[in-house]
């Protein structure tokens, strides 16, 4: 990442009143370092996983199923589905009909809403739990809740919903084959265990015998246009005492 010279930006800050702003070149090939402490690698089957202990808050964990898939890859006439998506894979399984999911993860001590959650953006779909592990078996279940709802939505979801539509869910399947497949896939697992490979076996033995996709789409790079001047929102708030950004 290199810095451009000041003197370029130099009246661009005058005119909006900062002190200085500099614009930079950023590489967009540049590989990310891998997360300093993570256990982390990939199935066979193309799951990436990411480990990492966290003692606080005692015998707790934080779990991630992150969806490479998000708003941008829909189709003029898909407006909406990723969020759609997201919304169903709570909603019914193979396993777990109507709103059960959500009973069983609150009957390992999971609130609903405050431990369990999910977010659609425009290019991820995130699966959250918040979920106790003094128990061992707790952290199975956990991923056993997302292999019986994001990892096999499949028709029972739809039936459910749908069993009496003229018109069936357009777009929701076809998005979902198309982009929630294990490639575009990653658990991530941050908590007090007591050591990260255990945790990396677990979801190897839960995760692991999921066939891949024999022919996944590569997902498109989205170019996001050049501008001459930075792009910027500026919200004051007359109460706050004090601002600061990362």
């Amino acid at each position: 990442m290199d810095l451009l010279p000041s003197e370029t930006t130099s009246q661009i800050a005058k005119k909006h009143g900062f002190r200085s702003l500099k614009l930079v070149n950023v590489d967009l090939d540049q590989v990310l370092d891998q997360p300093v402490g993570a256990d982390y690698g990939r199935i066979d089957n193309g799951l990436f996983y990411y480990v990492r202990r966290n003692s606080k808050p005692r015998m707790h964990a934080a779990l991630a199923l992150a969806v490479k898939a998000g708003s941008v890859l829909e189709e003029e006439e898909e407006r909406g589905v990723a969020h759609i998506v997201e919304h169903l894979a709570f909603s019914a399984t193979t396993k777990y009909t109507n709103h059960d999911i959500v009973k069983f993860l609150e009957g390992i001590r999971a609130e609903f809403g405050a431990c369990q959650n999910a977010v659609t953006s425009a290019d991820e779909t995130v699966y959250e739990l918040f979920v106790p592990v003094d128990k061992p078996e707790l952290l199975s279940q956990a991923f056993l809740s997302w292999l019986n709802s994001v990892l096999r939505y499949q028709m029972t979801s739809f039936l459910c919903l749908f069993w009496n539509a003229d018109r069936l869910r357009i777009g929701l399947e076809k998005f979902y084959r198309k982009w929630y497949h294990l490639q575009n896939m990653a658990v991530i697992a941050v908590g007090d265990f007591s050591d990260t490979q255990s945790v990396v076996e677990l979801i190897k033995m839960h995760f692991g015998h999921k066939y891949p996709e024999p022919d996944p789409l590569l997902i498109p790079i989205f170019e996001i246009p050049t501008h001459e001047e930075p792009h910027f929102s500026c919200f004051v708030e007359s109460e706050a005492a004090g601002v600061s950004a990362p």
